[in-house]
């Protein structure tokens, strides 16, 4: 596995870091949680990322919206990760518990800033289908350009089916041939 920040420096802690990932692939979350939490106590890069993953999991027995948003807050906060912002935004806007567009849209617009592509084809969703308020299709077309301009393929499909309910057929034509 390829080393996160600041375990490539510690070479018992990225053991760890594997060790952890080995026991998520085959269903050990306690466990995994157990050393990713030892990880992230020690300010290892990613840990506090992969607790809120495993919290918010709805596959994992013991999951905790409350918690997993308390670690991914620490995540972005300790760590400025694009992964937990964008994690966060998922839970505000579609998990259990209250939903809050404007803390959605503040998560998603911090990670496309530092140029998630994720992040900047949700934001062109949210727009699209007017999630965060009216439907907004220019501002949606922008996001999608800008994520297909990373060669996201999901955006280059809305693009193009913006274009065929605006009856632009040669842009239509354009996105679906990319």
């Amino acid at each position: 596995m390829e080393s996160l920040g600041n375990l490539g420096q510690d070479q018992e802690a990225l053991g760890l870091w594997n060790k952890a990932v080995g026991y998520v692939r085959t269903g050990n979350i306690d466990a995994a949680g157990e050393i990713f939490l030892s990880l992230a106590q020690a300010n290892y890069e990613g840990a506090a990322f992969a607790i809120g993953g495993i919290l918010a999991d709805s596959t994992a027995r013991k999951t905790n919206l409350e918690e997993a948003i308390a670690w991914f807050q620490k995540a972005v906060n300790d760590e400025n990760d694009v992964r937990a912002m964008v994690a966060l935004a998922r839970i505000y806007l579609t998990k259990g518990g209250e939903r809050n567009n404007a803390l959605a849209l503040h998560f998603l617009e911090q990670a496309a800033k530092s140029g998630d592509v994720i992040a900047i084809s949700v934001l062109g969703e949210l727009y699209e289908n007017g999630y965060i308020g009216q439907p907004n299709i220019e501002m949606a077309k922008s996001y999608y350009m800008r994520a297909a301009n990373f060669g996201a393929i999901i955006a280059m499909i809305r693009l193009g089916n913006i274009s065929w309910l605006e009856r632009n057929f040669i842009k239509w034509f354009y996105w679906r041939a990319k």
